[in-house]
Order: structure tokens, then C-alpha cells, then sequence
């Protein structure tokens, strides 16, 4: 459009005064076709010069309006569906909190009536089909929760309601790996190591360790006769 202006206003009045280059028609075509700031005036002078440059300048302000409308409506498209995702999750999340609070309380779970769950009670709390399917619907995956059940209570016999359902947050398929993950993971596969090594210690004699050492440096079957033997 620029372009187009500077060639069919070249040599008049508004053409010299608002359309002497290119650049500076894409500029006066920015403030009095999009910003809208003296249009009228401007407007006015184009169509005693032009007729086709007056038609031009009113298709310029429509799909100004228009692009900026679009836009301003997709900004508010996104903000409605950020605001609804947040919603939805938060009613999920209340409703999956109070349905399985509920079935605690209603249920022989919390036998002891502390309000705390132990591994026997979790594993008890995993069979009830309903609460199954709520923790389906929020994305756990129950399969996953009974696995690794033993590591929640690895260091303590019971864990309260909230520190339950901040574990079972942690275990939703649409969770994606993080740092503090990576740390955890290699956290325990280091306690798993220690534990092995302690154990390899204690039960098996020192020359029967070295002869596994020696063989776990060289290749897997010698490695798998040394630990038969």
C-alpha cells in the first residue's frame, strides 16, 4: 500500500506532504490508517487528489481494524481457555480430594481413626473401585501408585492426607520430568547401590567379591559364572 500510494499520489499536495517516499507513507499509513490520529484530514486531502487513493485509504482502515480485532479476539480466546483449564483443574482437584476423603471416613480404612494412611491402608484404599476411577480421571496412574507404594513408606510407617494427595499430584501422566526429579531418581539409585554393596559385603566372602570385580570388568558371561559360582 505504500508503494501503491506513492505512485498515484507522485506530484500532489497530500503526496508530498504525506506520501514523499516509501517509508514515509508506510509511516503515514501506520498513524492515520491504524492509530486513526487526523484521519478525517488526511482522508479528505487523498480524495480531492484521488479517487482510487480515497478508496485505498478506507480498504487500508478496514483491514487495519479488522487484523487488530482478530487479534484482540484471539487474546481473549486464550485468556478464556487458560482460565478454564485452571478452572477445570481446580474442581478435579477438589473433587478428587473430597471423594477420597469421603471414602476414608466412610470406609473400615482408618481403622485406627488417626486420619493417617499406612501402606496396608493405601493398598486397601487402591482396591475400592470408585476411588480407582477418580484417581484415573485425574490422570494417575493406579498401577504406577501401588508400585512404588513402597517407597513412600520406605522411611515412615504412616503419612497424613495432604502428603498423600501432594505423592499422588507427583504420579499424573501428564507431569513432565524435572530437575528435582532427575536428583530424586539418582538419589535412590544410590541408595540402592549402597544397600547391595552392604549386602554383597556381609554374606559374600572377599575373595568371591574380586573374583565378581574382575569379572564385571570384563565380559557379561564371565561376569554371570563368577556370581553363579
Amino acid at each position: 500500500f505504500g508503494i501503491t500510494f506513492k505512485q498515484l499520489l507522485a506530484g500532489t499536495e497530500p503526496g508530498r506532504t504525506y506520501f514523499a517516499t516509501v517509508p514515509d507513507a508506510m509511516l503515514s499509513l501506520v498513524f492515520y490508517g491504524v492509530i486513526l490520529d487526523g484521519t478525517p484530514d488526511v482522508v479528505t486531502e487523498v480524495g480531492k487528489a484521488s479517487f482510487i487513493c480515497f478508496v485505498l485509504f478506507f480498504v487500508v482502515i478496514l483491514l487495519a481494524s479488522f487484523t487488530v480485532l482478530n487479534m484482540l479476539i484471539g487474546v481473549m480466546c486464550e485468556t478464556v481457555r487458560v482460565v478454564s483449564t485452571v478452572e477445570n483443574e481446580r474442581m478435579n482437584l477438589s473433587y478428587t480430594k473430597d471423594k477420597l476423603a469421603y471414602l476414608m471416613r466412610n470406609s473400615s480404612l482408618d481403622a485406627d481413626g488417626n486420619e493417617m494412611l499406612s501402606k496396608s491402608e493405601l493398598k486397601s484404599l487402591l482396591n475400592i473401585p470408585d476411588a480407582c476411577i477418580v484417581l484415573r480421571d485425574l490422570g494417575v496412574d493406579v498401577v504406577s501408585l501401588v508400585d512404588v507404594a513402597d517407597i513412600i513408606f520406605e522411611s515412615r510407617e504412616e503419612i497424613d492426607f495432604a502428603t498423600f494427595m501432594s505423592i499422588v499430584l507427583q504420579l499424573r501422566e501428564g507431569n513432565t520430568a524435572t530437575v528435582r526429579d532427575l536428583i530424586l531418581h539418582r538419589k535412590f539409585v544410590q541408595q540402592e547401590l549402597s544397600k547391595i554393596h552392604t549386602l554383597l559385603e556381609a554374606s559374600v566372602p572377599a575373595n568371591v567379591r574380586s573374583s565378581i570385580i574382575r569379572s564385571s570388568a570384563g565380559s557379561v558371561p564371565a561376569f554371570k559364572e563368577a556370581v553363579t559360582t
